[in-house]
């Protein structure tokens, strides 16, 4: 049986959705980078892979999986570092990148495409998010009805559009800036730079919130 959440419910987790998705963080923060550093296209292939990655969390929350992941303290903390660590691999191959004479058309097309699978990863490597899904969203759920799963399911994609409407907004802004950037700060290399130092950035200031 399908059930859907009280019209006023859906008006609150539209209203806190909305809020959360345009506070800034890590995948927040990877959008950014990666257009204004390599442009539109990837932009739009980083989006759709964090959404890839935040429907990979509807799921698991749907069907209970993630309450697993969060009883288990190995799974969990491979979790929680593995995204951290992986954004730091991230800069410090951006910065390698960078001091490799490769053909421009190349490098574009490398960038391409792996802007969609490091997005997935970044997301679905997000301990923040299990927490949101397993913690927040549950708050929205009218246990007395009947169909938990199907209500989960249904704010799950609901907050998978929000994110999108907003991460493609966010991608035309920041494609804007990236163009006024390139055409005043002309060396690629010192734009990798730059590039590699914030992903490493964003990972150890995460590393530093999780080990408090």
């Amino acid at each position: 049986m399908i059930t859907l959440p009280d019209f006023e419910t859906i008006l609150m987790f539209i209203v806190s959705s909305v809020l959360l998705v345009i506070t800034p963080g890590p995948a927040f923060l990877y959008i950014f980078t990666r257009t204004t550093e390599d442009g539109y296209k990837a932009g739009i292939l980083s989006v759709l892979g964090i959404e890839t990655g935040t429907l990979l969390h509807v799921i698991t929350v749907t069907f209970g999986l993630s309450s697993i992941l969060i009883k288990s303290d190995l799974a969990f903390t491979i979790i929680k570092y593995g995204g951290i660590f992986y954004l730091i691999i991230l800069g410090v191959k951006t910065i390698y990148t960078a001091n490799k004479n490769l053909h421009k058309d190349r490098l574009i097309k490398k960038i391409d495409s792996s802007a969609f699978w490091s997005g997935v990863t970044i997301s679905a490597l997000n301990p923040k998010s299990i927490l949101f899904f397993v913690v927040f969203l549950p708050q929205f759920i009218n246990a007395s009805k009947a169909g938990e799963a199907s209500q989960m399911l249904f704010l799950g994609l609901l907050f998978i559009i929000i994110a999108l409407i907003w991460g493609l907004v966010f991608v035309f802004l920041s494609n804007k800036l990236g163009e006024y950037l390139k055409s005043h700060f002309t060396n690629l290399r010192i734009q990798s730079y730059i590039v590699g130092i914030v992903y490493i950035g964003i990972g150890f200031f995460s590393l530093s919130l999780f080990t408090k």
